[in-house]
């Protein structure tokens, strides 16, 4: 199975960064041009670690690390300040248009450093930065974009995440498909 571990958005704050997603696609003028493959709302999340291709073996070693955090954290939830659209790799050349995403009190950063401890002891270690954001859209191999009309869209999105999960991905012919294997509550 295809896994990564995250933290998901509620239903009504997925509907407020569709609300957001129609305002770009407005605002860069591709909303069906096919340029850009937009991510469908119940797909809204913030990935904390991609694990890839797991068994279920694998899986329930994860899960028994996992179990581990909400015993060793002091909140009972993170909040999520949003209010900048970006880009991987960066506004010049994009492919993956993002919401990105700040905490302030250092609530993610303490979670973030706890899942790579503990899914290090299952044979995992982070190959890439850490960046908090919520993908919107992927731009498609050898297209390009015009990204700077993005700044005109204004918004304040705040939420919170008071559980993380461990999720299964399953490709389909229509895209990906998400399911959660396990969810694990802060406190």
């Amino acid at each position: 199975m295809r896994a990564f571990i995250s933290l998901n958005i509620a239903e009504e704050k997925q509907k407020e960064i569709s609300i957001i997603q129609s305002k770009l696609k407005q605002s860069l003028g591709y909303a069906d041009s096919g340029k850009i493959r937009w991510e469908a709302c119940e797909k809204f999340h913030l990935t904390i670690f991609f694990l890839g291709e797991i068994t279920n073996e694998k899986s329930e070693e994860i899960i028994y690390h996992l179990n581990e955090i909400p015993t060793s954290v002091n909140f009972n939830a993170i909040n999520f300040l949003g209010n900048e659209i970006s880009a991987f790799p960066d506004r010049k050349h994009p492919k993956v248009i993002i919401i990105n995403l700040l905490n302030a009190d250092n609530n993610l950063i303490q979670f973030y450093d706890l899942v790579c401890t503990v899914i290090n002891k299952s044979g995992f270690n982070p190959d890439k930065k850490f960046h908090p954001h919520i993908t919107l859209g992927r731009i498609r191999r050898n297209e390009h974009v015009n990204f700077l009309v993005s700044d005109q869209v204004k918004f304040d999105l705040n939420f919170q995440a008071n559980e993380f999960y461990l999720m299964e991905s399953t490709i389909t012919q229509r895209g990906s498909v998400y399911s959660v294997i396990k969810s694990f509550p802060f406190k």
